[in-house]
């Protein structure tokens, strides 16, 4: 007579380390090791987050764009502008000797230039005849050219 159980071998139970749920939100795991989603980071067994959501997540020199620290001045200025970034906020300019307004285009300034300090206004303008009309343009600096 045969015995019936030394024939039986009983197949190993398989266990998913990751049937658990391991890992914290934005993460994923894969044979038990917990990882960060692309684009997230953090500690992946208590939840990733994106670099920033805001502003002040980044250095006051950059900007959160799409949930990424980065310099928010390429494609903000026009032409022959300077682009500061004052609290995360790009801030456009013309430069010294140029008029114009620096969202759109910079131009060298033609004729005579006067400096005239306006320390006594809190808003200073630069103002500048060309071809029989005014142009007023607000700027970044304590004279006015005319």
């Amino acid at each position: 007579m045969r015995d019936t159980f030394v024939s039986f071998i009983a197949e190993p139970t398989v266990v998913d380390p990751c049937a658990s749920s391991p890992c914290g939100p934005n993460a994923r795991c894969n044979d038990g090791i917990c990882t960060c989603l692309p684009e997230y980071q953090g500690d992946p067994y208590v939840g990733c987050r994106p670099e920033c959501v805001l502003n002040t997540d980044c250095l006051q020199n950059r900007a959160c764009i799409r949930n990424k620290c980065v310099d928010p001045c390429p494609g903000t200025c026009g032409i022959n502008a300077e682009c500061l970034i004052y609290n995360h906020v790009p801030m456009c300019s013309c430069p010294n000797g140029m008029v114009g307004n620096a969202f759109v285009q910079c131009n060298i300034v033609e004729g005579r230039i006067f400096f005239q300090p306006l320390s006594h206004i809190s808003r200073l303008l630069i103002t500048y005849f060309t071809h029989s009309y005014w142009t007023i343009f607000p700027v970044m600096s304590k004279y006015v050219y005319i």
